[in-house]
């Protein structure tokens, strides 16, 4: 999962579980065994919605630029 951003207007509603989830779903669907995303450090809510939807945190699957590293998150979900 990449690039989820819910406008201002619409955070507190419930869009962005349902489009988390509506994600989750359809990476079942097309078989997929797992989901992997990363988020900022200051991105706290979006950090608490991951964790409340089953991911974990993990290291980084991909190589992160060195200026990155100290502000990404890994996450993790089986499907």
């Amino acid at each position: 999962m990449k690039r989820l951003f819910v406008s201002a207007a619409a955070r507190g509603h419930g869009v962005a579980v349902a489009l988390c989830e509506a994600s989750i779903a359809q990476a079942r669907a097309d078989d997929y065994h797992s989901m992997r995303l990363d988020t900022g450090i200051f991105q706290t809510a979006a950090q608490g919605l991951y964790r409340r939807l089953g991911f974990r945190e993990r290291n980084a699957y991909y190589q992160v630029p060195p200026e990155l590293e100290q502000i990404l998150l890994f996450f993790e979900r089986e499907l």
